[in-house]
């Protein structure tokens, strides 16, 4: 018999796959790129065919990106996956939320989220870049 034991099996934090600080870096950089691209579409009149696609896209996954910096995932089907779940379910909340209150302005929310988004991915760049660990 082997003395593998099922805790073996499983990934340590320290093999995260953002754990490598040009690897957080290159994530960070892409969903600000996201963010950016989602922004430049709201503006530019020329591309309201694309809007809707990019725009779902953008806001569906930055957000979730940007929380992704704290959790440590193993993966990137999972980090894929936390990604669009996370962003989801903070854009369905804060919906709620106006709904509820009645207080329904979706392109001041939108503004919130992004900035929020784009303040904690540019925290987690910083320490990329200074090759700290969160």
């Amino acid at each position: 018999m082997s003395d593998l034991r099922l805790d073996d099996a499983r990934p340590s934090s320290a093999g995260s796959w953002l754990a490598a600080p040009r690897r957080r870096a290159a994530f960070d950089c892409a969903a600000l790129l996201g963010l950016a691209l989602s922004v430049v579409v709201c503006v530019v009149p020329a591309l309201a065919t694309a809007r809707p696609a990019i725009l779902t896209l953008g806001f569906c996954l930055v957000p979730g990106c940007a929380m992704l910096t704290r959790l440590d995932v193993d993966g990137i089907a999972e980090a894929a996956a936390l990604a669009i779940v996370l962003g989801l379910s903070l854009l369905t909340a804060g919906s709620l939320v106006m709904v509820w209150t009645g207080w329904w302005h979706p392109f001041g929310w939108g503004v919130a989220v992004a900035v929020a988004s784009a303040c904690l991915l540019l925290v987690d760049l910083a320490s990329a870049v200074q090759g700290k660990w969160r």
